[in-house]
C-alpha cells in the first residue's frame, strides 16, 4: 500500500502537512509528498500569478521529515499553473501539447531546486492533476527521473526503463474495502495507492471560488488513525512509500500499467477489481481484462437485442395504425442515432453512459427497420407469386 499527499508547496496547510507527518512518524510508516516547487498563489489557476517558491520554513519541516525517514518527495510539476483548455483540449494540464523543450526545462528547473533546498535526488515525477502526455515521458527520461505517477490511463513509453506507480484510489472511505478487494485477488503482487490531498481531511476547509467543498466526504484525522492501526496489524499489508516500491524492485513497468488500464466503455460493476482501487499484477490484470471484455461484450449484446426488440415491437404496433407515422419515427431514429454518435465521441473516447447510448440508439434503429422490412419482403414474394402463375 502506498500513500501520495499532494500540493504540498510553500502556499500550501503546513499545520495539516505536520499532522500527516506526526501520524506516519508515530507508526514508522513513510508517505510519498508530491512538492511543486514554484507554487502560484493560486494553485491550478490559468492566469499569470505571483510565484511562491519553496521557502526555509516548508524546506525545514520537509528535511526533518526525510531525515526521519517519514517523508517521501515526489517532484510535482513545476508551478502547478494549468495551460489554458483551448492548448491542452480540454484537459487541466501544467505539460499536455507543451513542446518538449519546455517540459525538459519545466522539469529540469523543478528537480534541481528540491535537490538545492531539500537536499534530495528527486526519483518520482507526478503531473499536476494526473496529466501528461508522451514528452513528458521522455523529458523525464531526460532529467533522470525514473519513475512517474499519476493514473491508470495514461500514455507510456514502453521502450524505455522508466517505471509507472498509478495512484488507484481517492476517497480513504473505500480504503478498507480495497484492501479486502486485492486480497480475493489471486496470484502475484497486489497494490492500492491513495491519493491525498489537505482537504481530504475534515481538519482542514476550503472552498472553490463557486463556494463547492474540495473533498465530498472529508475524514477526521482520529478516524484516519484508527484505519491505519487496523491495516498495520494485518500482516499481509505492507504501507510503503513510493521510493521504497521503487528499491524494492517491485513490477511497476509500462506492460503492468497498460494491463491494469480500466476498460473506459465497461460498467463500474463489471470491472469490479479496477474500479475498486486495486493496481493488480501484470498476469492478474490481463486475465482479469479478459474476463471483463468478454463480461462487457455480453451485456452490450443484451442491451442491444432488448432495445432492438422494444422497438421491433413498438413499431409494429403504430405500422398497423399509421405507415407515416412509422416513417417519419425510422428517419427520426437515424439522426437520433447520427446525434449520440457524434456527442459520445465529441472527445475522443467513450464511457460507459456513452456506450449504452449508443447501443440503444443502435437496437431501436435495427428494430425500427426490422419492422418496416417484413411488409417490402411479402409484397415481393407476393410479386414473384403471382409472376409464377402467369408463366
Amino acid at each position: 500500500m502506498v500513500f501520495r499527499y499532494d500540493d504540498v508547496s510553500e502556499v500550501s496547510s503546513t499545520e495539516i502537512e505536520r499532522r500527516l507527518v506526526g501520524i506516519f512518524r508515530a507508526r514508522g510508516i513513510a508517505c510519498t509528498f508530491a512538492v511543486v516547487p514554484f507554487a502560484m498563489r493560486k494553485q491550478g489557476g490559468s492566469d499569470r500569478q505571483e510565484e511562491a517558491p519553496l521557502g526555509d520554513e516548508k524546506a525545514r519541516f520537509l528535511r526533518e521529515g526525510i531525515e526521519s525517514g517519514t517523508v517521501d518527495v515526489a517532484l510535482h510539476g513545476h508551478s502547478h499553473q494549468y495551460l489554458p483548455l483551448s492548448v491542452t483540449g480540454g484537459v487541466h494540464s501544467e505539460f499536455i501539447s507543451l513542446p518538449l523543450g519546455d517540459q525538459r526545462q519545466k522539469i529540469a528547473e523543478g528537480k534541481a531546486y528540491l535537490k538545492r533546498v531539500l537536499g534530495v535526488e528527486v526519483r518520482t515525477f507526478v503531473p499536476p492533476n494526473n496529466a501528461y502526455d508522451a514528452q513528458t515521458l521522455e523529458a523525464l527520461v531526460d532529467a533522470g527521473i525514473p519513475c512517474l505517477s499519476a493514473a491508470r490511463d495514461g500514455e507510456t513509453l514502453p521502450e524505455t526503463t522508466l517505471k509507472y506507480l498509478p495512484t488507484t484510489l481517492n476517497s480513504l472511505y473505500d480504503l478498507e474495502a480495497a484492501v479486502a478487494m486485492a486480497r480475493k485477488s489471486r496470484g502475484g503482487s497486489r497494490l492500492v495507492a491513495v491519493l491525498l490531498h489537505e482537504w481530504a481531511f475534515t481538519e482542514f476547509r476550503r472552498t472553490d471560488s463557486s463556494g463547492h467543498e474540495y473533498a465530498a466526504r472529508p475524514m477526521e484525522f482520529e478516524t484516519f488513525c484508527g484505519i491505519l492501526d487496523r491495516l498495520l496489524e494485518q500482516k499481509d499489508v505492507a504501507i510503503r512509500s513510493v521510493a521504497q516500491c521503487i528499491e524494492d524492485s517491485d513490477d511497476l513497468s509500462a506492460k503492468r500499467l497498460l494491463a491494469n488500464r480500466p476498460i473506459e466503455c465497461a460498467p463500474a460493476w463489471i470491472c469490479a477489481v479496477f474500479s475498486r482501487g486495486v493496481y493488480l499484477s501484470t498476469g492478474e490484470a490481463q486475465r482479469a481484462r479478459l474476463r471483463y471484455w468478454a463480461a462487457t461484450v455480453l451485456f452490450y449484446a443484451l442491451v442491444l437485442a432488448g432495445a432492438g426488440a422494444g422497438a421491433y415491437g413498438a413499431a409494429r404496433w403504430v405500422r398497423r395504425r399509421s405507415a407515416l407515422v412509422l416513417g417519419f419515427g425510422t428517419v427520426g431514429t437515424l439522426l437520433g442515432l447520427a446525434a449520440v454518435v457524434g456527442w459520445v465521441f465529441r472527445d475522443g473516447r467513450v464511457h460507459p453512459r456513452g456506450a449504452v447510448a449508443i447501443v440503444v440508439s443502435l437496437g431501436a434503429t435495427a428494430g425500427l427497420l426490422a419492422a418496416a422490412a417484413p411488409k417490402r419482403c411479402r409484397m415481393s414474394a407476393q410479386s414473384a407469386k403471382t409472376v409464377q402463375e402467369h408463366s
